[in-house]
């Protein structure tokens, strides 16, 4: 009986060669597909789970996210995924029981992978190098796995639920900012006194679980910079350059009443 395949020198179609390994590989033990240009789809398509595999290598290729819904019903002890496109760690993961060994350098990974935790089998773990944007610098020059696992549950563990969220209303002067955001708190009309620089205001009525924080920005042309948008009768507002706003309402063109 054959116990391993290796394609790594193969030179055809992914979907053929996936074909190729589903016909091999009932009760194939360990499968190297690296290498090959494999995508998330191509490999979904043509991979077959056995319930013999305990070796995956699936390396050197481009996967954008690990093909989780097959690779939960195997019996897996090793996983490479290194050097793909992966850029997290979801939590499908949680569900291989008997992985030892986990190879998931050289991705895109930005975001502490907390499903590691969950591996209750877990002995040796390469998770470096990858663009890690929230771990301490100190915890990725070491590159111990024991150090990672004891902040990854400390970061679990601390872990709170955030039910605030930033509403911003923004626009052009006189156009209805302000009389927007006495609406939405149910406040009578007022005298329309232009905003100087920036109104924050807390909207509790708005839900009973969510708490917004709005912030009205004054439409004048000295305070355009403070908001830093561009306005024209077809604008493209650019809301990467407000990561931390959820909601963004723009008003344009004042109204007669």
């Amino acid at each position: 009986m054959i116990n391993a395949i290796n394609t790594r020198s193969a030179k055809t179609d992914c979907f053929v060669l996936l074909t190729m390994y589903r016909m091999a590989t009932k009760k194939m033990k360990k499968v190297q597909l690296d290498g090959n240009g494999l995508t998330t789809s191509s490999f979904s398509r043509g991979f077959y789970p056995s319930i013999f595999l305990q070796i995956l290598d699936l390396s050197n290729n481009a996967l954008r996210d690990a093909p989780w819904e097959q690779l939960e019903k195997l019996p897996l002890i090793e996983l490479n995924l290194s050097n793909n496109c992966l850029e997290e760690i979801r939590r499908p993961i949680t569900k291989l029981i008997n992985l030892k060994i986990l190879d998931i350098s050289g991705n895109r990974l930005s975001f502490p992978p907390i499903p590691l935790i969950d591996l209750p089998s877990l002995q040796k773990l390469k998770w470096n190098p990858n663009p890690w944007k929230t771990l301490p610098v100190s915890l990725v020059r070491t590159n111990n796995m024991q150090n990672l696992m004891s902040y990854l549950r400390a970061l679990f563990q601390e872990k709170v639920q955030w039910n605030r969220v930033k509403l911003m209303i923004v626009g052009q002067e006189n156009v209805g900012k302000s009389s927007l955001l006495r609406c939405l708190q149910s406040v009578p009309r007022d005298i329309n006194i232009s905003t100087n620089g920036i109104d924050m205001q807390t909207l509790n009525n708005l839900s009973e679980t969510i708490e917004f924080s709005a912030w009205d920005f004054g439409g004048q042309e000295i305070f355009h910079p403070t908001h830093q948008v561009s306005f024209s009768p077809f604008p493209s507002f650019p809301l990467s350059l407000f990561p931390s706003f959820l909601f963004m309402i723009v008003l344009l063109n004042a109204r007669k009443e």
